[in-house]
């Protein structure tokens, strides 16, 4: 009796389930193409930026070389304005202290914004150079 049957069919054993490699495959050729979008997006809009704010770097130069031009003139006439007060060439010496201490304050207010521009200027350089 330790005979074996041969006329048994017996079912095939199922195959154990493997990796999905299709599934694997399809989410990191999604994530990679999201990646690439981002850092494209992120690209362009950084370029329309760095455009952007060079734009304004030119434009605020020009601005800024003008004032500082206009106190290098203010210093000249004060400098001319303080020799004929002190040489005596001025008839009348308190009008022209007067109009003296008139172009100071209009030094001191035109130097004080460009100051002002030049700091405002070198921060928005500082950005530029951190976005490039």
């Amino acid at each position: 009796m330790s005979q074996t049957p041969q006329g048994i069919d017996l079912p095939e054993p199922e195959p154990k389930p493997g990796i999905p490699w299709i599934g694997i495959g399809i989410a990191a050729a999604v994530f990679a193409l999201a990646a690439v979008w981002l850092m494209h997006s992120k690209s362009s809009g950084s370029r329309a930026e760095i455009a952007a704010l060079g734009q304004e770097l030119k434009d605020m130069k020009a601005l800024m070389d003008d004032e500082r031009d206009t106190v290098f003139e203010l210093t000249d006439r004060l400098d001319a304005l303080k020799k004929s007060i002190a040489r005596g060439l001025i008839d009348d010496r308190e009008k022209a202290v007067t109009e003296y201490n008139k172009l100071a304050a209009e030094q001191r207010a035109h130097r004080e914004k460009a100051k002002d521009l030049a700091d405002l200027y070198n921060s928005k350089l500082a950005r530029l150079q951190a976005l490039q």
